[in-house]
């Protein structure tokens, strides 16, 4: 179920992609911004509209033929939360855009469950030794009672993206005697 969410998402964004001439993120980002779903329901003489929640897609070029867009869907089945993001990699190859890599099917040292029903969010961190870095941050609901707390994922790429680092806690984390302390905990890396 959730890859086929997932994988309609990669038809509207590769069809974004291939139907702008040159594109640009400005312009990406305008066209794609998140919007409002419902559903009208007819029920005899009434009429119902139903807020299904918001899709979707932010776009960041890393070069001159590859983009990372990170796919947001905060819509719900009844009272169960869809997917809320995930970040997916589309590359331009003999004019044609299509996906070369997604979060959601790789597999890591990430808590599968929490980085699916995460917002994300996009930092870039520059280049080092010829590959571009940046980070992704992915918060997921906090349950009552917890402090809401984010995962960072530091990537790099110079041909593909590949995971480097993993801060399972960035925000606070526990320390050894249990205490909650402000600030990240340790850093894993990405085999």
């Amino acid at each position: 179920q959730v890859k086929s969410w997932w994988d309609a998402y990669d038809r509207e964004v590769i069809s974004v992609l291939s139907n702008a001439k040159k594109p640009v993120e400005e312009e990406l980002n305008k066209e794609t911004a998140p919007v409002e779903l419902s559903v009208t329901e007819h029920k005899g003489t009434e009429i119902e509209d139903i807020e299904l929640g918001k899709v979707g897609v932010e776009f960041h070029k890393l070069d001159g033929k590859t983009w990372l867009a990170i796919l947001t869907n905060k819509m719900f089945s009844g009272s169960t939360p869809l997917p809320f993001g995930t970040v997916r990699f589309y590359k331009e190859v003999d004019g044609k855009f299509q996906k070369v890599a997604a979060l959601d099917e790789m597999e890591g040292p990430w808590d599968k469950d929490k980085i699916q029903f995460s917002t994300v969010q996009y930092q870039p961190m520059g280049i080092k030794k010829g590959a571009i870095q940046f980070s992704t941050f992915h918060q997921w609901p906090a349950k009552s009672g917890d402090k809401a707390n984010r995962t960072q994922i530091i990537w790099e790429f110079k041909d593909a993206p590949k995971p480097v680092t993993l801060v399972p806690e960035v925000d606070w984390h526990k320390a050894s005697d249990g205490t909650v302390v402000m600030g990240h905990g340790d850093a894993y890396d990405v085999p």
